[in-house]
């Protein structure tokens, strides 16, 4: 679909998911019945939504043979438009490809998309993207574990095999027994005892 619409307008430059899909970011099915491309209105073309974006001085590159936009600028786009899942997924798969860490995406959050809707969304998640998760799908199942208030405390920790010393392997996620706990005993209604027990003998 992307290939399609530069053929028919060669000027067009792909911006936020449409762009990080020619990047190879991993970018959920559910997203991709619209065509992103900078411009400043919104447009139909075959049936097939064209979402114009508006960005000044955009800097664009080109990635096998179509217009898109730089890379950070694409990431970020995608932040301010995607629920927390989705973007998790993208901004860990970006900071894997630049070798960086949430500090350097959320400067370029705050550069790029100061004041722009959105912007909370993209803060959020460039605070949680860590570039140790290996795969889209992994992402996602950590961002809900982060909005379950069970966030993983490591990934991609190496382990020694007990049995088998000589082999190692590793844990996609690891989660503190103390974080457990809480969301167990969250889970099953009960209070704090302590908290509880000082508020009745202070009655």
């Amino acid at each position: 679909m992307i290939r399609g619409y530069a053929q028919v307008h060669p000027g067009a430059v792909f911006c936020s998911i449409s762009a990080a899909v020619m990047y190879g970011l991993p970018v959920s099915y559910s997203l991709l019945g619209q065509v992103y491309v900078y411009g400043s209105s919104p447009s139909y073309l075959g049936g097939v939504r064209v979402v114009r974006l508006y960005r000044p001085d955009p800097t664009c590159e080109m990635v096998d043979g179509v217009r898109v936009a730089s890379l950070a600028e694409a990431t970020v786009e995608c932040l301010c438009t995607c629920d927390f899942e989705d973007g998790l997924a993208i901004a860990d798969s970006y900071l894997r490809a630049v070798h960086a860490d949430s500090k350097y995406l959320l400067r370029n959050v705050e550069r790029l998309a100061r004041g722009r809707w959105g912007v909370g969304m993209a803060r959020d998640v460039a605070r949680h993207a860590d570039a140790h998760a290996e795969s889209g799908g992994e992402s996602i199942a950590r961002a809900i574990m982060i909005k379950g208030d069970v966030p993983p405390s490591d990934l991609q920790r190496e382990y020694v095999d007990p049995l088998e010393p000589w082999n190692t392997y590793r844990a996609d996620f690891v989660l503190s027994l103390l974080m457990v706990a809480r969301f167990w005993a969250s889970s099953m209604g009960w209070r704090n005892t302590r908290t509880s027990g000082s508020a009745q003998a202070r009655r």
